[in-house]
């Protein structure tokens, strides 16, 4: 059972699907939009969720029973407020 919050793979142990998410390019991932790949335990994609550029930060990324935590705490973020911390629930579909 691996548990991650960051932005390395992790098995989700909730709904036994792997989770990897590669930015586009390294240094100016902020401003390129990503994604988020789900796989089964034998690597099948199983979905796959693309974000816009500018609104999320994947480093900073946490599995929950309910589903997965990302953060909306980029600075390229037109909403972006530093006084406050906002995340987003994303579920996922049901086998």
């Amino acid at each position: 059972m691996l548990f991650s919050c960051g932005n390395s793979a992790g098995f989700h142990t909730f709904s036994k699907a792997v989770f990897v998410s590669l930015p586009l390019s390294l240094y100016s991932y902020f401003d390129r939009e990503w994604s988020l790949m789900v796989l089964d335990k034998y690597l099948t994609v199983l979905d796959e969720i693309i974000f816009p550029a500018k609104v999320y930060n994947f480093q900073e990324i946490c599995v929950t029973k309910d589903g997965l935590l990302i953060s909306q705490n980029n600075e390229n973020n037109p909403d972006f407020n530093p006084s406050v911390l906002s995340y987003k629930l994303i579920k996922f579909k049901d086998e």
